[in-house]
């Protein structure tokens, strides 16, 4: 099942300064892997469009453009837009 996301219209360059933007304001806080249960890690990232910081993989992070998460590790992330291009957000140090 695909889910269909309205975007902004926008010229490539536009496009990559808008995720990029985004990108830039968002902060890793933590990260919770969980063994028993496939897909219960939950990655916990400030300024997406969540006012509890708390996602899942696949969640959306924004909306317009799309960005979602798509891989949580126990020091990262791995955000995904809707071209593919991926993003890695570390944990500070």
């Amino acid at each position: 099942q695909k889910i269909a996301i309205a975007e902004t219209p926008r010229s490539d360059a536009a496009y990559t300064d808008v995720v990029e933007k985004i990108i830039r304001n968002l902060q890793l806080l933590g990260t919770m892997q969980a063994t028993a249960a496939a897909g219960s890690e939950i990655a916990y990232i400030a300024g997406g469009m969540r006012d509890d910081a708390i996602y899942r993989t696949g969640d959306f992070v924004a909306k317009n453009p799309v960005v979602s998460l798509y891989s949580i590790l126990p020091n990262s992330v791995e955000l995904i837009d809707r071209k593919g291009m991926r993003y890695t957000l570390l944990l500070p140090e």
